[in-house]
């Protein structure tokens, strides 16, 4: 399994449609599974509430430096504060679902034995599962594939998001937080994005990534539904 390419260095110019499809409608099927399940099971979701590790570091990481990092690049605006400030508290206390913690392109390995096979998926690293919302783990995956769509490949990456989203909105049995999940994008964009990214893309498109990061927070922060539908989050809206 050590000698398995994970999802974000698997995806090349050259994959196969047919495989990214693949891969994007298992994960967002995969994904709506574990939280309808968890959802109407509290006791599992009691299990894993003294994780007060996985939530003080999902908190801190991306929600409690996010007004800092924001701030770094020129956007200062008050509602940055305040819409970081919600999601932390959110975090610490939320039991929506069971989340994995930390479900990103990364913790995905990909085995293909040919190029026309349909790719085995396997997900790693749980240590900082707990209870939450639906949108953290929606929202971080989600970004680091809008990553892999504007710095590597923009065709396979879009098709790998839209699918996920699509796969995961057919497939929960509930609404989805449309601005929720803009709001994590918009978290994990300015506080991982620019150091984990910037050698590979540049200066220029991190600002331009940074740009979105922003309107996604704004409009997920005054869910603006016209706006929101017109997003990368529309197609998980009703």
């Amino acid at each position: 399994m050590g000698d398995l390419p994970s999802l974000k260095s698997w995806l090349q110019a050259t994959s196969s449609a047919e495989q990214i499809t693949s891969i994007g409608r298992t994960l967002g099927t995969y994904l709506a599974h574990i939280h309808n399940e968890t959802a109407a099971d509290s006791s599992l979701r009691e299990n894993f509430s003294s994780n007060l590790v996985g939530r003080d570091l999902s908190s801190s990481l991306y929600y409690g430096g996010l007004a800092a990092a924001a701030a770094e690049h020129g956007y200062t605006d008050p509602f940055i504060a305040a819409a970081a400030k919600d999601a932390e508290a959110e975090v610490r206390t939320a039991s929506e679902v069971w989340t994995l913690g930390d479900f990103w392109t990364g913790n995905v390995l990909i085995s293909t034995p040919d190029e026309n096979c349909v790719p085995t998926l396997t997900v790693l690293d749980f240590e900082l599962a707990k209870p939450g919302t639906a949108a953290f783990d929606i929202g971080q995956m989600g970004a680091e594939m809008l990553c892999l769509a504007r710095f590597r490949h923009p065709e396979q990456g879009h098709t790998l998001l839209q699918e996920f989203f699509s796969a995961y909105k057919v497939e929960r049995k509930t609404s989805v937080d449309a601005a929720g999940v803009a709001i994590r994008i918009a978290a994990h964009l300015f506080t991982m994005m620019p150091r984990a990214w910037k050698s590979e893309a540049g200066e220029e498109k991190v600002r331009v990534a940074l740009q979105q990061g922003f309107e996604l927070l704004k409009i997920g922060w005054e869910r603006d539904e016209v706006a929101l539908r017109e997003s990368v989050v529309g197609v998980l809206m009703e």
